[in-house]
């Protein structure tokens, strides 16, 4: 069965999410990695990585006109899939890619399977796993592969594992002009990254029972935009009021994987630790240093959230006013 996947990049190159997805493309019994689709202009500098995952062939896109929305790239991923006819097509579990594959199985009625975690070749069909009831149990789903069957995979779940000596076929797609009438670009508003979907941060500052009160939690959210992080927080935190469902961390909540965790006043329940435990590195701040949180993390430190986050700040503050241009 031929597997495609599609990939996100940014002005910062191949994103961890597609790195992911290229490597779970590998995991699928059965299944050959048989093409990666980049849908960004001007990105023929990240090849040489995408190489390194085993694809067998590359497309890319021209440069799309600024003014594309979400319906062209369906529409256009759409018939690429309906000429080609691949078994099986895979994108990150992240905003981009469930909103691609939704609209493109809605305008081209193909099954969907979203949010899978792990996804298996059986004689006669394809085996979609998917957690429900708070996570607290696996559902497995089946579909018959007479056509293109399309799915995302959960962020997260994968240590990324490249692949070496290997040569992709690498094609040039023509990018046609906006087609849809659905939806009008208007501008393109760079996103906050204190609000970034938290399955693709690199950076998170989380906050816990005890930050204390909504206006203590605020130091959460002035230390994640210092540092150009995404917030999140705990069951606590979000049983409270002081943070919405979609910033919650564990397993009730969002399964991240971040360069780096900052954990304040979370004591480090299992529900919560289970949803950052592929954090590379986590940094804590408790009072109580018999804490949970101390066990799994990299660097911690023991005192009052309330007195160490203003201080911390105010350090951050000082190092950016005495930082010197380069040449100076």
């Amino acid at each position: 069965m031929q597997i495609w996947v599609v990939l996100e990049g940014d002005d910062h190159g191949l994103r961890e999410s597609s790195r992911e997805i290229l490597t779970a493309a590998g995991t699928v019994t059965g299944g050959v990695l048989a093409v990666a689709i980049l849908l960004a202009p001007n990105k023929e500098d990240l090849v040489k990585e995408i190489m390194e995952f085993g694809p067998q062939t590359i497309y890319l896109t021209d440069e799309w006109p600024q003014s594309a929305t979400g319906e062209d790239f369906a529409e256009f991923l759409g018939e690429l899939i309906e000429r080609e006819s691949p078994g099986l097509v895979l994108a990150a579990e992240t905003l981009f890619g469930r909103g691609l594959l939704t609209k493109t199985a809605l305008r081209y009625r193909m099954p969907f399977f979203p949010d899978c975690i792990s996804i298996s070749l059986g004689q006669e069909s394809l085996l979609f796993e998917h957690l429900c009831y708070g996570e607290r149990l696996s559902a497995f789903l089946t579909s018959a592969p007479k056509r293109p069957v399309l799915a995302t995979w959960r962020v997260g779940l994968v240590n990324v594992k490249k692949r070496s000596g290997l040569n992709s076929n690498v094609q040039k797609l023509h990018t046609p002009s906006q087609r849809s009438n659905l939806i009008r670009f208007l501008e393109e508003i760079k996103a906050d990254p204190r609000t970034v979907d938290l399955s693709e941060a690199e950076v998170i500052v989380a906050g816990g029972g005890g930050m204390g009160s909504a206006a203590g939690f605020q130091l959460i959210y002035e230390l994640a935009e210092l540092i150009g992080a995404a917030v999140g927080g705990s069951k606590l935190a979000r049983d409270n009021g002081w943070i919405p469902l979609t910033r919650q961390i564990g397993q009730t909540g969002k399964l991240v994987a971040p360069s780096v965790i900052i954990s304040c006043g979370i004591s480090g329940a299992t529900q919560h630790t289970f949803g950052m435990r592929d954090a590379k590195k986590i940094i804590a701040i408790n009072k109580d240093k018999n804490a949970p949180i101390f066990k799994i993390a990299d660097a911690g430190i023991v005192g009052d959230v309330q007195e160490v986050l203003p201080e911390l700040i105010k350090r951050i503050w000082e190092g950016k006013e005495n930082a010197k241009p380069m040449g100076a």
